[in-house]
């Protein structure tokens, strides 16, 4: 069973091994990330947790993925961050 939320805590504030680990392990499960990430995100995270999930979900795409970038550009009163903002911008480019 895949740990998120350890992923993340390595992806966002781990050494540079466990950073690349967790990126590659994360990209490796493709979608099948995507639903516990936007879980995660929905849970409440930091900026930096946040932006690196907004940055996995578009890389990787899907629907689900498509669903939280919109939430966070057009519900964002919801979102605390601005920089969260911009990367849902930037990753719902990929579908237009």
């Amino acid at each position: 069973m895949t740990d998120y939320a350890l992923l993340l805590k390595h992806l966002t504030t781990g050494s540079d091994d466990e950073r690349d680990t967790a990126r590659q392990t994360l990209y490796a499960l493709d979608e099948e990330a995507i639903e516990p990430l936007v879980d995660q995100f929905y849970a409440g995270v930091n900026e930096a947790t946040g932006l690196a999930i907004l940055e996995i979900v578009s890389d990787i795409g899907g629907w689900e993925a498509r669903m939280l970038l919109e939430d966070v550009v057009h519900l964002s009163a919801r979102y605390p961050y601005e920089s969260w903002r911009v990367a849902a911008r930037l990753g719902l480019q990929q579908y237009t």
